[in-house]
């Protein structure tokens, strides 16, 4: 009998252990719409990424901890969408580090690293403490995703300086016409991210063709592998 009520308190114990593991792991983190990708650069000015990103995070009424706009860099305050119950607090949080680039004066390129910071049990005197565990197992992957959310809604402020592949004619043209089709497409993006920056040939049969910038001609299937062009 003894033995039985000894194991039934074990069972007790393990239960209530998983479901407070369970309750601290009740964060809700806001991800990106399904495919979508950050941009290489911005065709906006300096000044405009700048009071943009600041408008962002005005809406998500998130100060910052840091700015310097003569360096290019923020740093901003916590965001945090984690659930709370009777035992538990806010338990995880996160925070970006912000720097822009200006490649020339109609550009921005923008960099966006994202820190997660989770409420954990220390040692000693401190019970509890935030402690950064961004690069730990699973934590790393939702903080790519948090990066891609916030592009995504700084891109949402501006004209990327990006246009669908849908916007541009994609008659096929002979190469003397290039120039005055696709003259002010500077490049592509692929479906993977990459970016080929060069002069487009033609379009013709599912393939675009386009010379680089070191002289190549590449061929690439415009329905199944170009995302975006760039333009100028």
């Amino acid at each position: 009998m003894q033995n039985e009520r000894f194991k039934l308190g074990i069972i007790m114990i393990f239960a209530m252990i998983l479901s407070l593991s369970g309750c601290a792991q009740m964060t809700i983190y806001p991800s990106a719409t399904k495919d979508f990708l950050p941009q290489p650069y911005y065709q906006v000015s300096y000044d405009e990424a700048w009071e943009d990103v600041l408008e962002v995070l005005g809406e998500e009424r998130v100060g910052t901890t840091y700015q310097s706009f003569k360096k290019g860099k923020i740093v901003t305050g916590f965001f945090t969408q984690a659930k709370e119950g009777a035992n538990v607090q806010k338990r995880a949080r996160w925070s970006y580090t912000i720097t822009f680039t200006k490649p020339d004066n109609n550009k921005t390129k923008i960099d966006i690293v994202c820190k997660i910071e989770q409420y954990l049990k220390g040692w000693g005197v401190v019970a509890y403490e935030w402690r950064d565990i961004t690069n730990t197992s699973n934590f790393n992957k939702i903080a790519h995703n948090l990066e891609r959310w916030f592009y995504e809604k700084i891109e949402n402020k501006f004209k990327t300086g990006l246009i669908s592949r849908e916007d541009v004619e994609t008659k096929p043209v002979e190469n003397s016409d290039a120039n005055t089709l696709y003259k002010k497409i500077k490049g592509i993006v692929l479906q993977n991210g990459d970016v080929i920056t060069g002069q487009i040939l033609s379009i013709e049969n599912d393939v675009l063709k386009i010379r680089t910038v070191e002289g190549k001609v590449l061929s690439y299937s415009f329905m199944k592998e170009v995302q975006k062009y760039i333009i100028e």
